[in-house]
């Protein structure tokens, strides 16, 4: 349904354009007339303003060889312009001169458009038609007062124009007519056609340039209106329908018939296609029913170099993605609750731990042993700081529980080692994830100051902003990692490794796990050996601010 009003519609538009374009090309009167009219005007313009001839019809003073100089040009202009047949020129004393010269001509009709323009002032052109006589009328004015002196009228060869009109009407095969502005018929072709019964209301009032569709002789037909060249005369054209949609026509039924075959075509191709589609399409069905059933161990065993072929292996990779989907979730939850035991395993009640390391510091500080004090201290506010519930902190924050950290850190290891901060101010209000840099601060010590003999051990953490992201280094010098250890990291295979499992391992294995967890899998760390032949660990999180 839709396709045949749009159809329609296009159809509708097309036939506008081609009756348009019809019109336009057979309008050669209009052209051939318009040339003449347009030629005959600007003849009238330079006439009108020759110097000899504006002095001589303003002068009241006229001498006989400046009559005969203005005759000559009259003369020359009627020469060289075949549809000039007469020039008169009416002075304001009433002197008129015509060429060529002519006793018996009516001028009434001349005085009368002379003494209009002398009363409204026109600077306008005006066309007459009066009983076969083609007038052409301009007023002349004076430059400096603008007072009119006098009026050029060319008197236009009928018989020329008449010529031009029918020739053109007879080769396009057109019924047209000229009228003036006070609707009178000027010229028409054919001439056994009485156009006076045609010229109703509605055709004299058709816009310039338009046409109207009504009929002729009770023939469907176009009814043409378009005015000539700086006049207010109108060419009216009747022109049979067939004959402007015939070009139209031949192509309506071609496309028509072509239209037919296609859909013929169409039905036929998509029985077959029907056929071809249908049965795979029932296989895959079936298929995709018994692994909605639960079995996942069935594969389709389609095989075409079509869609429905990619289809099939699509759904077979599919089903294979599944299948070890299945089985790596079984093993992850394995690992999660071995993973949950040992974490377990490791814990002591923490309020119980909290109550008794606050009684030993109070006890240390009555006793003066400022040290015991000092490691009770940190040791309080690391448990304090990694009892609150909150998911997330600021780096400041968590540097001050790496810091508390070290602190215990310092009278419990078996080595020496200094610690180093760098954190920038617009760094410190970062978000991070709590208890975040501890557990790698942790492993830096166990695996990397293994050399008791050295005193020179260090621990640098440092803090920087890169295109939105914030890093975080954790650097020492400590005695590294082999390549194959490094890399096993980076990929997390090392920390899933049973043999290799440890609290230390499970801690920087459960920080990767989180940050991919809470910001994507574009972050977390990065472990590489630095020029201090120690490691490096790099964090990466997005920059954002704590709230």
């Amino acid at each position: 349904m839709l396709f045949l009003v749009i159809g329609n519609i296009y159809w509708k538009k097309l036939k506008k354009q081609n009756i348009r374009h019809h019109l336009e090309i057979t309008n050669t009167t209009k052209e051939k007339l318009n040339i003449i009219l347009e030629s005959l005007d600007d003849t009238m313009y330079l006439t009108k303003n020759n110097n000899a001839i504006v002095s001589y019809v303003n002068s009241p003073g006229r001498k006989h060889n400046e009559r005969e100089k203005i005759k000559k040009l009259f003369e020359h202009i009627v020469d060289t312009n075949i549809a000039i047949s007469r020039i008169h020129c009416i002075c304001k004393d009433d002197y008129i001169c015509s060429v060529p010269d002519a006793q018996n001509t009516d001028t009434e009709a001349y005085y009368t458009i002379f003494h209009r323009y002398e009363k409204s002032g026109s600077y306008e052109n005006t066309w007459l038609y009066i009983q076969k006589k083609l007038l052409f009328f301009s007023p002349l004015f004076d430059d400096v007062n603008r007072s009119f002196f006098g009026v050029i009228i060319f008197e236009i060869s009928y018989p020329e124009i008449y010529r031009i009109f029918i020739e053109s009407s007879i080769k396009i095969n057109d019924k047209a007519l000229i009228i003036d502005e006070n609707n009178n018929i000027v010229l028409y072709y054919p001439v056994l056609t009485d156009y006076k019964k045609l010229l109703n209301h509605d055709v004299l009032s058709l816009p310039e340039n338009s046409y109207m569709e009504s009929s002729l002789y009770s023939k469907p037909a176009l009814i043409v209106s378009s005015k000539l060249y700086k006049t207010n005369w109108k060419l009216i054209r009747f022109i049979p329908i067939s004959s402007a949609l015939e070009e139209f026509n031949s192509i309506f039924f071609t496309a028509k018939y072509f239209i037919l075959i296609l859909i013929c075509i169409i039905i036929l191709y998509t029985l077959i296609l029907t056929q071809t589609i249908t049965k795979p399409i029932a296989y895959l069905s079936d298929i995709c029913d018994k692994v909605a059933a639960g079995n996942l161990y069935i594969s389709s065993k389609l095989k075409r170099n079509d869609e429905l072929g990619k289809l099939s292996e699509t759904i077979n990779a599919m089903l294979e993605q599944i299948r070890n989907l299945f089985i790596k979730e079984q093993k992850n939850q394995q690992e999660k609750l071995q993973m949950e035991l040992q974490v377990l395993q490791s814990q002591i009640n923490p309020h119980f731990l909290y109550n008794s390391l606050e009684n030993i510091k109070q006890l240390a500080l009555l006793q003066g042993t400022v040290n015991i004090a000092e490691c009770s201290s940190a040791l309080i506010s690391v448990l304090r700081y990694n009892m609150n519930t909150k998911y997330n902190a600021n780096l400041e924050d968590e540097i001050k529980n790496v810091q508390n950290y070290l602190t215990v850190q310092k009278y419990r290891a078996s080595v020496l080692f200094k610690t180093k901060t760098k954190i920038p101010k617009n760094t410190k209000n970062c978000m991070v994830l709590r208890f975040m840099l501890q557990p790698l601060i942790e492993n830096t010590i166990y695996h990397g100051f293994t050399d008791y003999k050295r005193d020179d051990y260090f621990i640098q953490i440092i803090s920087s902003i890169n295109n939105d992201t914030l890093i975080i280094e954790i650097i020492d010098n400590g005695e590294g990692m082999s390549k194959d250890i490094q890399n096993k990291l980076n990929k997390m295979e090392y920390v899933q490794n049973k043999s290799t499992q440890s609290l230390h391992n499970i801690g920087i294995r459960n920080v990767q796990t989180r940050i991919q967890l809470y910001f994507g899998q574009e972050y977390g760390l990065y472990f590489y050996k630095n020029s201090f032949s120690g490691t490096t660990v790099r964090i990466t999180l997005p920059y954002k601010f704590s709230t």
